[in-house]
């Protein structure tokens, strides 16, 4: 069989995580302060069996889909802003997709702060 024949009759299968279902309470463990390897047991007691890499990469991967969603909709609700002053009609709807944005910018620089803040940084003497 050549592969002509072969993609006419297979379609690739999507990759679809086993996270998926369970990201609101991982996000919700993370951001009490749970680590990647007590994530990865809380999982396995619900019969999810994947490795503290697996549970690091899919909280990595959901927080930039988060910030590159909260840094889209601050531009939008940015571009709505300046529509608004620039009429000087600024309807209540506008003025809560801005505070929501606010609110997620917000939240997404307190994290970064913190992240941030919790890295080792080292010297080549081993000196902090």
């Amino acid at each position: 069989m050549d592969i002509k024949e072969f993609v006419q009759r297979v379609q690739p299968r999507k990759k679809r995580s086993r996270l998926i279902p369970f990201a609101d309470q991982i996000r919700e463990l993370k951001t009490q302060g749970y680590t990647d390897l007590q994530i990865r047991d809380w999982l396995a007691e619900n019969s999810i069996e994947v490795s503290r890499e697996t549970v690091r990469k899919f909280i990595k991967n959901r927080t930039e889909t988060a910030t590159k969603q909260a840094s889209d909709m601050s531009t939008k609700t940015d571009d709505a802003h300046k529509e608004t002053t620039n009429s000087n009609t600024s309807t209540a709807v506008e003025r809560v997709e801005l505070s929501q944005a606010d609110k997620i910018r917000k939240k997404l620089e307190d994290q970064k702060r913190d992240a941030d803040s919790k890295q080792f940084k080292h010297d080549k003497t081993g000196n902090i």
